[in-house]
């Protein structure tokens, strides 16, 4: 991220008259941020997590079907 996102609330119309906003913590995916105007505090990923969180969800769909058809094919069969 190279520049600090102004406040929604100003952005909106929604009464925040002089956007004041400071980044408050980092963590691993994402920024958070508070208008000292408003006191909004506002979220924002960082890139490429949803990428990162959408694989990681296929990854694990597809590993729980591949469990289930080890599961169908290892039971007994009858004739």
């Amino acid at each position: 991220m190279s520049e600090i996102p102004k406040c929604a609330n100003s952005v909106k119309g929604n009464g925040c008259t002089y956007s004041d906003v400071r980044l408050l913590n980092e963590t691993e995916e994402a920024w958070v941020f508070k208008c000292h105007t408003c006191e909004l505090i506002q979220v924002v990923s960082k890139d490429g997590i949803r990428d990162k969180s959408r694989f990681e969800s296929a990854a694990k769909r597809r590993q729980e079907a591949i469990e289930m058809q080890q599961r169908w094919e290892k039971r007994r069969k009858y004739f």
